[in-house]
């Protein structure tokens, strides 16, 4: 009978917390290392470690990503966001904008830039693109060098 409960308890633990996940911005990719555990790859590819990092968090989660366009016509876009983690979590972002024809905009803009996402807390980025030809863009993370 305490099998079956314990059972009966993380099978709906696990449904709750499938109901609770919201996906973010698509054009944010966010880096295994980087990015908060999902149920896809942590409880099923890392069983024993997934049960804790599922519910303490060990990375972080994007919660809004805003975009518009600035006095000049410029595009510029603003990520926020959530460290789940119990320390500070460092990683590097990168922004490639688009112009019209879905064409990627060289600039010098383009480079890695380093964020501190404080333990347990909300934090947020800005970029503006390089030009007014840009129309769209995407966010590629990666854990902090060095």
């Amino acid at each position: 009978m305490k099998k079956f409960l314990l059972m009966m308890f993380f099978v709906v633990s696990a449904v709750i917390l499938c109901g609770c996940y919201k996906p973010y911005d698509k054009r944010v990719n966010v880096a295994a290392g980087v990015r908060s555990d999902t149920i896809e790859n942590n409880i099923i590819t890392r069983p024993f470690i997934g049960a804790y990092s599922l519910l303490a968090g060990e990375g972080i989660d994007i919660k809004d990503v805003k975009s518009w366009r600035n006095d000049a016509g410029i595009m510029e876009i603003q990520v926020s966001g959530h460290n789940r983690a119990v320390y500070t979590k460092q990683f590097e972002y990168r922004v490639e904008w688009v112009n019209d024809k879905g064409v990627r905009m060289e600039a010098q803009q383009t480079v890695w830039l380093r964020v501190s996402a404080k333990a347990m807390s909300d934090f947020s980025f800005t970029a503006t693109a390089p030009s007014k030809d840009a129309v769209d863009f995407k966010i590629n993370t990666r854990k902090a060098k060095g």
